[in-house]
């Protein structure tokens, strides 16, 4: 038995998530339908994380185990044809029987992305999160960023309905910066708020959780000391609003 690992990109607007639900399209499902295409067999595809619905992601990480004789590289081609245009194999290898998506993951990147423009852009509907107050002030976004860096509870962060035997995590990296991303063969560029965070893993919602509280004090309703107490506070209540599933892209997963 062979054990291949892909590395996806997906658009998530049209999926009811990563993982298999009864009745809604979701990536895991689409990905095994076009495997099963190509190997002759109904076969169980793993992610390393179960994106919400309408996340998307850059680099998921996934894996199966297959006695197919196909080449490791054949299969990117192979999956690709058999899955809609919104999801596609960026990579595949074969990697050792005892590699998991799960166990192996040790860090993992999300970028949140906010077109808090005058005028937003027809073309980022459902892949920017659009809100309603205005600009933000990065600076003080970013200031606020830094109190999430290190080993910390984060219950405050953590959206009911999967709860974890521990809420402490570890988050090596978080930025706010405004960059202007050259769109669609250089048309035109847009200044986009970009919330990039890294860490050993993440709760329920705690990105869009993370990235509700930081645009309170992008907009001036919170200071940037106030995301301290936030993690202090280890009650769910005390943070900003769940951020739409919209700009939420899982960027990078590192493996051992």
């Amino acid at each position: 038995m062979r054990r291949i690992r892909l590395v996806i990109a997906y658009r998530g607007t049209n999926y009811s998530g990563w993982a298999k639900q009864d009745g809604d399209p979701t990536i895991q499902e689409t990905l095994e339908d076009a495997l099963e295409k190509v190997v002759q067999k109904r076969t169980s595809v793993l992610g390393s994380s179960r994106t919400d619905a309408g996340v998307h992601a850059l680099g998921q990480v996934a894996a199966f185990s297959t006695e197919s004789t196909i080449f490791a590289e054949k299969f990117l081609r192979a999956i690709n044809f058999y899955l809609p245009h919104d999801i596609r194999v960026v990579e595949a290898e074969e990697v050792s029987s005892d590699f998991h998506p799960l166990r192996n993951a040790v860090k993992k990147e999300y970028l949140y992305v906010i077109d808090d423009q005058l005028v937003p852009s027809p073309f980022l509907q459902n892949m920017t999160w659009i809100p309603r107050q205005g600009r933000f002030d990065v600076a003080k976004m970013e200031e606020a960023a830094k109190y999430l860096v290190g080993t910390h509870d984060f219950a405050s962060f953590q959206a009911k309905g999967s709860p974890r035997t521990s809420t402490e995590r570890t988050i090596f990296r978080a930025t706010v910066r405004r960059e202007s991303e050259e769109l669609f063969f250089g048309l035109f560029y847009r200044p986009l708020v970009l919330i990039e965070v890294e860490g050993n893993g993440f709760l329920y919602n705690m990105m869009r959780i993370i990235a509700g509280t930081l645009a309170q004090v992008g907009n001036g309703e919170r200071p940037p000391e106030w995301v301290r107490d936030v993690i202090l506070a280890k009650n769910r209540v005390y943070a900003g609003p769940t951020a739409p599933p919209d700009g939420l892209y899982l960027k990078k997963i590192e493996m051992r």
